[in-house]
């Protein structure tokens, strides 16, 4: 499991670095953020991601997020089965439309798919009081809505609160706050 979240969290970080390499302001951006995941009980959450602009009021982004949602899961299960240490893994690639006020405000709109991992322990009874233990792996897709707010501080740094929806087998609501890089110029 470890292994995957590495093979996931590597390219958006060497991603990242590429983009430095142009060292133009407006080009790269480096994220850490976190907050509540509610919906799905009511968890925190932490994230790390990378984005490029695409012109003044677009911007590409791609999020690496962690939950871990206890005893819920992303699907439905039955009565009969217990879930216990549950984890959301969330790899989203979101296009913010911006609407930049001034030169420290810039409000955006978010869209744009997810691949979500739920990792989790299962326990079945059957109707022979047969008790099935697993570890259990579901990938399951969505897709992410809502709008944020990047506010720039000095020296390239900036805050980035935000609200979205994401979609799915189950519907919920993420709120963060998060801290961001702006890459200067060289």
């Amino acid at each position: 499991m470890k292994r995957l979240f590495v093979f996931a969290v590597v390219p958006v970080l060497l991603s990242a670095m590429a983009w430095c390499q142009a060292g133009d302001p407006e080009l790269a951006e480096a994220s850490a953020f976190g907050g509540f995941v509610s919906g799905i009980g009511t968890h925190g959450f932490v994230g790390a991601g990378a984005g490029m602009a695409i012109g003044k009021y677009f911007q590409g982004v791609g999020e690496v997020s962690f939950a871990p949602i206890g005893s819920n899961t992303i699907r439905d299960h039955p009565a009969t089965q217990t879930v216990q240490q549950s984890r959301v893994y969330d790899f989203n690639f979101s296009l913010h439309v911006q609407f930049p006020i001034g030169k420290k405000l810039a409000p955006y709109a978010i869209a744009g798919p997810s691949v979500i991992w739920n990792s989790f322990q299962s326990t079945t009874v059957g109707p022979g009081g047969d008790v099935k233990a697993l570890a259990v792996n579901e990938t399951n897709f969505g897709f992410h809505t809502g709008g944020g707010v990047r506010y720039y501080l000095p020296h390239d740094w900036g805050i980035r609160p935000e609200v979205r929806v994401v979609i799915s087998a189950k519907t919920y609501v993420v709120t963060s706050v998060g801290l961001f890089y702006t890459f200067p110029k060289e």
